[in-house]
């Protein structure tokens, strides 16, 4: 089961006061390699939330047949077969909207109160009060790394547009599980995948031939063309004191500006900033 384009969507739940259901296979074989972590166990995320809100998300099951394929509704070919659970939870959430006067500030806390009642999703909660969530000084990996002497949890991002959704829902959780959660966002100038496939991906080529990876401007012109704020103007007044600048680092207040133009951000980026330190 894969990390990506997972927890950013739970988060975002919980934070605008609304109970979150995934339906998804715990177990699918992939047509294709992407992105991801394929080894994370499910429960993690709903671990996570649980522990770090305090709120109960749901998970249910869609099976999948002996190819890894998931079983379809016959008449309803992009929707499941009945899948039991499921049916059982919007029948106790319809009964609660139409049956009682909500109350909108703890609605969720009333409505699982009543769910809990049923077997099926007591024994959730159980698995998942159970279910222990990985050391995080133990994940060293090729994009994760716990400093000792920082006490702080690196995580590296090396890739734009599309194929940068793993590493949303990566930021998302880890930096959600640790308040330490420092990105690092890393170009190879031999290597194209990092910004394959952006709308900028000619022009990154190009001023890669010409200029390479010297300075720190360098960088941060590359950064501007695969994150897409090449549009905002905002940004682009804000750095534009440090073209053609010969440092091998800039330092860049962005305070200010995403006090007044976080919301024209794109996903990813109102992630990383959001959730990072």
């Amino acid at each position: 089961m894969l990390m990506d384009y997972l927890f950013d969507g739970i988060v975002a739940s919980i934070e605008n006061n609304c109970i979150y259901g995934k339906l998804s296979p715990v177990n699918k074989t992939s047509q294709s390699a992407h992105g991801g972590n394929v080894n994370f166990n499910y429960i993690t995320s709903y671990k996570t939330i649980y522990e770090r809100f305090g709120k109960l998300t749901f998970h249910f099951d869609w099976p999948c047949d002996k190819n890894g394929n998931v079983i379809v509704n016959d008449k309803y070919i992009s929707c499941p077969q009945e899948i039991k659970p499921l049916s059982l939870f919007l029948q106790h959430l319809a009964l609660f909207i139409t049956a009682d006067k909500i109350n909108f500030l703890q609605w969720i806390n009333d409505f699982e109160s009543k769910l809990l009642k049923t077997r099926i999703f007591s024994k959730w909660l159980k698995e998942i009060k159970e279910f222990e969530l990985p050391d995080l000084k133990t994940l060293n990996t090729s994009r994760t790394e716990w400093k000792e002497d920082s006490q702080e949890f690196h995580l590296k991002i090396n890739r734009f547009g599309h194929a940068m959704d793993p590493e949303r829902g990566m930021l998302a959780y880890y930096g959600t599980i640790c308040e330490s959660t420092v990105s690092k966002m890393l170009f190879d100038k031999m290597n194209k995948a990092w910004y394959k496939d952006t709308p900028k991906e000619k022009e990154i080529t190009n001023f890669l031939k010409r200029n390479g990876f010297i300075t720190a401007f360098d960088y941060l012109h590359c950064f501007i063309l695969g994150s897409g704020l090449y549009n905002n103007k905002e940004f682009l007044k804000l750095v534009s004191g440090f073209k053609g600048s010969t440092k091998n680092s800039i330092e860049i207040d962005l305070s200010k500006f995403l006090s007044e133009n976080f919301s024209s951000l794109n996903k990813t980026i109102r992630t990383a900033i959001k959730l990072l330190q």
